[in-house]
């Protein structure tokens, strides 16, 4: 069955002017999100920090659909904010 995702990686800088690399997938419902999202999400925070000693952006996987466990355990290794389809829609319930 071939995957049908879009993915998307953000750069944002919160309040507190902590910076976040974020990546973003919108997935089919039969779709599961896979570890290789932390492990680019990894290079992609290597990258942005690059060049900026002291600095370390923190990074959040947000998905539209369920994320597996291989994700959610890679994820807190790494101490990334993960949201998966059903954490996504009640924080946009909660903030509309």
């Amino acid at each position: 069955m071939a995957m049908a995702m879009a993915m998307a990686t953000l750069f944002a800088i919160d309040a507190n002017g902590c910076s976040w690399v974020i990546q973003c997938m919108c997935c089919a419902l039969h779709c599961r999100v896979g570890p290789d999202v932390v492990r680019e999400l990894v290079g992609a925070i290597a990258a942005t920090d690059r060049g900026r000693p002291g600095h370390s952006s923190r990074g959040m996987i947000i998905g539209t659909t369920l994320l597996t466990p291989g994700v959610l355990t890679a994820a807190k290794v790494f101490g990334f904010e993960v949201l998966d389809g059903e954490a996504l829609a009640a924080e946009l319930a909660r903030n509309v």
